[in-house]
């Protein structure tokens, strides 16, 4: 008698179980994870694209490629270019990227072509600005790429005169002393590329 109700509560446990991560398996689809941008290629293939999302450098040198970890939990592999190795320094931090799906005709990733980017925060939520350094008159200077011009002060700023042609992002406080005069007194940088 013994052996008969064992089988039973056996022969009940097993569609159980099954059930239960047959539930578990569903659920798990449609919650959070990260998704593959390839569910949308169909979509935006050719379609100019912004995206926000956080920079992420994986492999090692010099084998490292970039992806944007996107705010809609999709991840977006970059297409190698000059801006795709500026993004590369930018590792761990908040941009948005502009730029076209690139789908492959034959096998590999769908990659993201990046046609500009804006950097949003630091990872200690500043907010930079992004510029090219110019050494005029023997002075530092950095003229933003959307905007003025500003003569860098500070002890971080006789550092940037070795770079001079550089683009670079600076943290500091900016002082307006009038007109076109501007000084930013500089508290953090981060060179983007070399000239």
């Amino acid at each position: 008698m013994e052996s008969n109700s064992v089988v039973n509560k056996r022969t009940f446990i097993f569609p159980v179980v099954l059930m239960t991560l047959g539930m578990l398996l569903l659920l798990s689809q449609g919650c959070g994870g990260t998704k593959n941008a390839a569910g949308q290629d169909k979509i935006a293939a050719g379609k100019t694209l912004e995206i926000n999302g956080v920079v992420s450098v994986r492999g090692s040198t010099p084998a490292n490629f970039v992806l944007l970890l996107a705010d809609d939990h999709s991840e977006y592999t970059l297409q190698p270019s000059d801006l795709t190795r500026e993004l590369s320094r930018l590792d761990n931090v908040r941009v948005t990227v502009e730029g076209k799906l690139q789908v492959p005709s034959g096998k590999g990733p769908i990659l993201f072509e990046v046609a500009q980017y804006r950097i949003l925060a630091l990872e200690n939520g500043d907010r930079p600005v992004v510029g090219w350094v110019v050494i005029k008159l023997g002075l530092c200077f950095l003229q933003e790429v959307d905007g003025p011009e500003w003569h860098l002060t500070g002890d971080l700023a006789t550092l940037l005169e070795g770079f001079n042609g550089a683009k670079v992002w600076v943290i500091g406080e900016r002082i307006h002393r009038g007109g076109a005069e501007r000084d930013f007194e500089v508290e953090g940088y981060g060179i983007l590329a070399e000239r």
